[in-house]
């Protein structure tokens, strides 16, 4: 049987304190980190970044 390595990593709340600690983590373990967050640039260490404001997220 093969085993399945998740390797990719989605971060909501990527620029707020705790989520920065748990992605730089992440990165060093080797995962490819997508964060998403409310600031327009990348400040927090993942590899992809995307402004996601969620209070303007229809559904939530």
């Amino acid at each position: 049987m093969e085993e399945f390595i998740m390797t990719k990593v989605a971060v909501i709340s990527a620029d707020g304190r705790i989520a920065g600690h748990v992605i730089k983590e992440l990165v060093a373990r080797g995962y490819d980190v997508t964060g998403f967050g409310r600031r327009d640039e990348n400040t927090t260490g993942a590899q992809t970044y995307s402004q996601l404001p969620l209070t303007k997220v229809r559904g939530l």
